[in-house]
């Protein structure tokens, strides 16, 4: 009887440490495979992301620097010589979040708001004359808030790298600032533009997603955006240090402005009305190139 208990007895222990020793030689291979699995569906994520902007505005760019070339051509014609630095605002930066809600694990609808700048200051300097300013400064500031509605697309690569394809639509909320300063001796003025419009776009982007654990990953994006904003209204505020200031109200036109030498040049400018004369061409509603790509680095934490 004692053996018959000894041998019942040792039967169960050892199918028991069998099952122990088996679940423990499977926990590596079930880790390895979930770690595989792209995104469980159910799982909202957040992502933050920054970094390196950088924006077309080939219209509104053109048409400021095209008033500096206008005093240019007067400075050259008096036979003044001097220096221009006319690089349009084009680098600035991109800051914002997304959230991503899974239609299915590796799918998701992906909600993101931004926010992109871009700036420069053109100058021109000239030796002292009443003819032309000494120095002129042209400060432009592209400012928008691109907000989207897309999909997302997680696509495994490794045990710890996923690959993310996203697209959608994207409506920009776009607030262009813009200063042209100009200095003689003892007089100076100054015009301000504050414009504001929206418009529809696009947007796509790649990323390379590294992942830190179940929670949490970090990844490095370029993102590329299709949008050209019309309609912009806005002020000028004209400003001098003799006849205080005047302030319009209208729209943002973009023409060309021919000399009565034929010179012509390309100009924006916020006007109540459409000008018109012959000296104003080509004559039309500008519309701000807010066009461009992003470089990233974020952070996705999901919940």
């Amino acid at each position: 009887m004692g053996a018959g208990k000894s041998c019942l007895f040792f039967i169960p222990m050892n199918k028991t440490l069998g099952m122990i020793l088996l679940s423990l030689a499977l926990t590596p291979l079930l880790f390895a495979q979930a770690s595989n699995r792209p995104e469980s569906a159910g799982t909202l994520g957040l992502r933050f992301y920054g970094g390196l902007n950088y924006l077309y505005a080939d219209e509104l760019n053109r048409g400021l620097a095209g008033r500096l070339d206008l005093w240019r051509y007067a400075a050259v014609a008096e036979g003044l010589s001097g220096d221009a630095r006319l690089a349009g605002a084009h680098w600035g930066y991109d800051a914002g979040a997304d959230l991503l809600i899974p239609l299915n694990p590796r799918l998701s609808l992906q909600l993101g708001l931004a926010f992109i700048t871009a700036s420069a200051r053109l100058q021109a300097e000239y030796p002292s004359q009443d003819v032309v300013p000494s120095n002129q400064e042209v400060m432009i500031r592209l400012r928008a808030m691109p907000v989207q509605a897309g999909l997302s697309y997680l696509l495994p690569v490794s045990r710890g790298l996923d690959v993310r394809i996203q697209a959608g639509a994207v409506y920009f909320l776009a607030r262009p600032e813009a200063e042209h300063t100009r200095d003689w001796a003892g007089y100076w003025e100054k015009d301000r533009y504050v414009l504001k419009a929206g418009g529809f776009g696009y947007q796509g982007g790649l990323s390379l997603e590294f992942r830190l654990n179940r929670w949490a990953a970090v990844f490095l994006e370029g993102r590329g955006r299709l949008a050209r904003v019309p309609n912009f209204s806005g002020s000028l505020d004209l400003t001098s240090s003799e006849e205080g200031q005047v302030h319009i109200e209208g729209e943002l036109y973009a023409y060309s402005y021919k000399l009565v030498e034929g010179a012509i040049f390309p100009i924006v400018d916020v006007l109540g009305e459409e000008p018109s004369g012959p000296a104003f061409s080509e004559i039309r509603k500008a519309v701000v190139d807010f066009s461009g790509f992003s470089l990233n680095l974020g952070l996705t934490l999901k919940f």
